[in-house]
């Protein structure tokens, strides 16, 4: 006797989980520049183009100081910085990082084409020379 192989077991999701319409799906946001973006908007997002290193302070250098600093940076629509902010790190090696990064220089951010500020999240590691 030749028995049929058992059809595959499909589980059934509750209607109540699944809507009928997909635009009442609460979609991704971001808001750049104070505006909350569509998703048919293009953005790209600001990127680094000219970079000043900073100077390792000498009192931090002479006690082998050494650790991250995080900043976020407010970047206008012309890619320069117009603010910083301290997220974390030591005080002896958050101002040498806040003064470099006032000379970063950005290609700014985009929407839809036009340059719009933005916001960038960055870390700057500090190690002592061996």
């Amino acid at each position: 006797m030749v028995r049929a192989a058992a059809a595959p077991e499909t589980s059934v999701v509750p209607a109540a989980i699944i809507p009928s319409d997909p635009a009442s799906l609460p979609a991704a946001t971001r808001t750049i520049a104070g505006r909350t973006l569509r998703p048919t908007d293009r953005f790209n997002p600001c990127h680094l183009t000219y970079r000043v290193e900073p100077v390792y302070p000498l009192e931090a250098r002479q006690q082998r100081i050494e650790g991250g600093v995080k900043i976020r940076l407010d970047i206008g629509a012309d890619g320069t910085v117009h603010g910083e902010k301290l997220i974390s790190g030591l005080p002896q090696l958050a101002a040498a990082a806040i003064d470099a990064a006032k000379y970063w220089r950005y290609l700014p951010a985009l929407v839809n084409g036009q340059p719009v500020e933005s916001e960038q999240e960055i870390e700057i590691d500090f190690r002592a020379p061996n």
